[in-house]
């Protein structure tokens, strides 16, 4: 939108040359440069600043106050100028849109983090004749360094394992991957790479490169302890950048991560009706980590019943979190307790641990007064046979 204001412009500045300019005391004021309106100069320039991320081959327009060229040349393309120049170099078409706006289209690819200087020639002139004057030397950066995300787990990721990021196992937790908007040197970024918690100021890890903008950490030193529950945060230092000839930060950039909280049940569900009809009114005790697999004897050694102290592991079903007590010998319409010792294990080696034995009370419900056959597969009813409950 801007290309097309400038061009509105530079007719406008065409046609204002052509009419008397009276007083000298007047002047003409822009983001480029403030000019005396008899006077020749820059009145806007772009880009100004850091260019968005999504433009990697910029455009460069400047617009001056003056005619400079005749309208015969509009449009025709150069690959040089002698107006301008940009360092570090860019090759691109230079075009006149006005015969006051010139254009630079670049080819090449701007480089990450880096600043540009455009300097107009001293001895640029207008049609007219004038001499240039004010600002000549103007400025823009390719988008600074931006740390885009933070992955816990980062190892386990690549092989498709998900990861909870407010609820990171120990070991996930010392493995981070660290994505930015554009390659880094390794070198360089880990002087403004710190990793701390709410428990440590800052750990030891060491790092190496994938993929040019993902930086691999891993905090290896096993004295520096990450506990349960507690917040990780990866800070990138104000002043970071990739090289140090490169556009620097203007402030720190934080992301941060929770670690899995500490192994605990969280409630228990004595009516539940999504076990399937293989497990008969079971209590369902629900924790917040996944218990492992295969453990069905070593649970039943730590619960016991009011109405059947010894359990076995016909008596224990695992579903990912939830452990469902069944096969007792109960009474619809009664109450019962359970009681819970510590001792199981979740799928990340961690023992339950309970300062005492928890007591919960089950209430059975009374029996359902219905029976439901299903219309379909093995369990469809067929006529010539008796009808019969298993």
């Amino acid at each position: 939108m801007k290309k097309y204001v400038l061009i509105l412009a530079a007719f406008c500045a065409l046609a204002a040359g052509c009419s008397k300019k009276s007083a000298t005391t007047e002047r003409f004021s822009s983001s480029a440069n403030e000019l005396k309106s008899d006077e020749f100069g820059v009145i806007d320039f772009i880009p100004n600043g850091e260019l968005p991320s999504s433009v990697t081959f910029p455009a460069i327009q400047v617009q001056f106050s003056e005619p400079v060229v005749s309208l015969k040349e509009l449009g025709e393309p150069s690959d040089k100028s002698d107006i301008f120049t940009i360092e570090p170099p860019l090759k691109g078409v230079f075009r006149w849109y006005g015969t006051s706006l010139l254009s630079f289209e670049s080819s090449d690819k701007v480089i990450p983090q880096k600043s540009y200087t455009v300097r107009i020639n001293p001895k640029t002139k207008s049609a007219g004749g004038k001499t240039i004057t004010g600002n000549l030397t103007y400025s823009f950066y390719s988008e600074k360094l931006k740390m885009l995300s933070i992955v816990p787990g980062y190892e386990s990721m690549k092989k498709g394992v998900y990861v909870d990021y407010d609820n990171v196992p120990l070991k996930e937790a010392r493995d981070i991957g660290i994505y930015f908007n554009s390659p880094v040197n390794i070198k360089n970024i880990q002087k403004y790479l710190t990793v701390s918690s709410s428990s440590h100021s800052q750990y030891k890890y060491t790092a190496s490169l994938e993929d040019n903008n993902v930086v691999h950490i891993k905090l290896n030193d096993a004295s520096e302890k990450i506990l349960e529950g507690e917040m990780i945060t990866v800070r990138l230092a104000e002043g970071a950048c990739s090289e140090e000839d490169c556009v620097k930060t203007d402030s720190a950039q934080e992301q941060d991560f929770k670690t899995i909280k500490p192994f605990a049940v969280e409630f228990i569900d004595s009516d539940p009706d999504y076990f399937g009809d293989d497990v008969i009114n079971p209590a369902v005790i629900v924790f917040n980590s996944r218990i492992k697999d295969g453990t069905e004897a070593e649970i039943a050694k730590h619960i016991t019943t009011s109405i059947q102290k010894n359990l076995t592991a016909k008596n224990i079903s695992i579903r990912g979190s939830q452990i469902a007590v069944y096969g007792l010998p109960i009474k619809y319409d009664s109450e019962h307790t359970l009681t819970l010792e510590g001792g199981i294990t979740d799928v990340y080696g961690r023992t339950l641990s309970l300062a005492n034995p928890e007591v919960y009370t089950i209430k059975v419900g009374k029996a359902r007064s219905y029976v439901r056959y299903k219309d379909y597969g093995m369990k469809m009813l067929e006529a010539q046979f008796a009808p019969r409950l298993a």
